[in-house]
């Protein structure tokens, strides 16, 4: 399924032992562009993660991960299957949507965009709010809160957060 892995020489799955709890397999597969293999290696365990989770297998969490997860976003991945035009992708397809994107951390004021900027970006509130003020009228048009998505261009209004928002 990764379209840079090379069919020849072919993958390999060698498998190592067994641990505790868990069995250990690797992965060897060869690509064109040494520079790629970190990239390659990452898309590998995410397309192996699917396709395990499809199959109704998941990675077991030690306590010390789910305790962390606790009270956290939303998973970008969620947010992004609600919105429709997003909503049939599959779980590789909104990966690559995923890491195209980077995290913005806003604290309580400040200036997601200024109305008239130009920009090709759209932007999906992970948590906390922001605020859309149309400065001509001083009035507020709309708050988006988390699992909502802004998109506008140009941008006829400005944006700002209304508390620490990601």
């Amino acid at each position: 399924m990764e379209p840079r892995v090379l069919h020849n020489p072919s993958p390999k799955v060698i498998f190592k032992g067994f641990a505790d709890t868990s069995m250990e397999f690797e992965l060897w597969a060869w690509v064109a562009q040494m520079d790629e293999g970190i990239e390659v290696v990452s898309s590998l365990n995410f397309i192996i993660e699917y396709n395990l989770r499809q199959m109704g297998l998941e990675a077991p969490l030690t306590d010390e991960v789910t305790d962390k997860s606790v009270g956290q976003t939303p998973s970008i991945r969620d947010a992004l299957r609600q919105l429709l035009h997003l909503s049939d992708c599959s779980d590789l397809e909104l990966r690559k949507v995923i890491e195209i994107g980077y995290r913005k951390i806003l604290a309580k004021a400040d200036v997601l965009f200024n109305e008239g900027t130009m920009d090709s970006d759209f932007y999906l509130i992970l948590s906390g709010s922001i605020e859309t003020t149309v400065n001509q009228l001083n009035q507020t048009i709309k708050v988006y809160h988390a699992g909502e998505m802004l998109v506008l261009v140009p941008y006829h209004s400005s944006k700002a957060s209304m508390e620490d928002s990601l």
